[in-house]
């Protein structure tokens, strides 16, 4: 994925500049009138105002979908559901989640309302839960299961140094495409 990036990022960045040297040729060389020059240059600003809008908009709207690679190695149905929901803010994932309780707390933490983690019965999911949505870190120190702790601290807290401490590698590629 990074190389199609770069290419089409090399690829447009020739585009970009070709009118500009193109004009420049036309300026220095040619000796082309200066109204014909700044034709042109009204006309190709706009365009460039334009694109710098569209990229604007492609990048803001990109990180909420950056992050989901590390979802798809998931092999737990389930978690990987989860996790795309999360990466993606996306709720329809969580409806294919099976398990009820992981059901209600992925609801719960893309449409951040607390009252879905109250349907929650294992209480280490309802506390992961309520931290989440409260952004309260102290109910990560209720959770007992010390990997499920740190993926809910590395949430809370949105710092990845606690992924790293995660031994269950669905549960860190969860965590690293939540915070990455």
């Amino acid at each position: 994925m990074k190389g199609e990036v770069i290419e089409l990022a090399i690829e447009f960045t020739v585009i970009l500049l070709a009118p500009i040297i193109h004009n420049y040729y036309l300026w220095k060389i040619k000796k082309v009138d200066s109204s014909i020059i700044q034709q042109n240059i009204k006309i190709f600003s706009f365009f460039y105002v334009l694109i710098a809008i569209v990229i604007g908009f492609v990048l803001a709207s990109n990180n909420a979908y950056a992050n989901d690679s590390y979802c798809y190695s998931i092999q737990n149905a389930d978690m990987k559901n989860q996790c795309l929901a999360f990466a993606k803010r996306q709720d329809s994932y969580c409806y294919s989640v099976q398990e009820s309780d992981s059901k209600n707390r992925c609801l719960a933490l893309v449409k951040n309302q607390d009252s879905y983690c109250y349907s929650v019965q294992n209480a280490d999911m309802k506390n992961h839960c309520l931290a989440i949505v409260k952004r309260q870190d102290s109910y990560c120190y209720s959770v007992r299961e010390s990997d499920d702790k740190n993926l809910c601290l590395a949430q809370v807290k949105a710092q990845d140094s606690y992924c790293y401490s995660i031994k269950s590698s669905d549960i860190k590629n969860q965590c690293l495409a939540v915070l990455k």
